[in-house]
């Protein structure tokens, strides 16, 4: 009897662990990474730094708000993009090492109205580095489908969105 009911509790325990850990590690919106409400946007700064043409960098900056003809349609791409928290996220220690480095970043800031930020750092290969004051600290993520991704970039580069440069 003793046996049953600890081989039960051992089963329960590694359920809730295994539970817990896709909980954790399940894709989610980049809404829910920031903890922000998307309509709750004042506005965001865009900086795009294109390096595949060996040593040519070619860059641009620009700042959206509401008002501004593209900013419903960066949203709406954004709100598309879904990632897979790294499990470096899992580490309890300050997670300063957490940014990713890589090439042709697009570099997304977000102020929102209850006067808190979030910064996303997107690399070609789908990851993204997210800091943000509402989560108090600094995430890692992989894009789940890099297609959204590509296109949220392919309309930022296409209209070359450069309003407040």
């Amino acid at each position: 009897m003793n046996k049953k009911r600890n081989l039960i509790l051992t089963i329960l325990i590694a359920a809730l662990v295994i539970g817990l850990l896709v909980w954790r590690l399940w894709p989610r919106s980049l809404e829910a990474i920031s903890n922000q409400d998307f309509d709750q946007i004042l506005d965001i700064s865009l900086h795009y730094e294109d390096r595949s043409n060996g040593d040519t960098i070619t860059s641009f900056s620009s700042i959206l708000s509401p008002e501004d003809e593209a900013f419903d349609s960066v949203v709406s791409l954004l709100s598309h993009i879904r990632c897979r928290p790294s499990l470096a996220n899992l580490n309890p220690l300050p997670a300063d090492s957490l940014r990713f480095e890589g090439r042709n970043p697009l570099i997304i800031s977000f102020v929102f109205k209850d006067g808190n930020q979030a910064n996303l750092h997107l690399t070609e290969r789908g990851e993204i580095s997210a800091d943000s004051t509402s989560l108090n600290g600094l995430g890692k993520y992989y894009i789940t489908n890099i297609k959204d991704y590509e296109t949220l970039l392919e309309y930022i580069t296409t209209h070359r969105i450069e309003n407040n440069s």
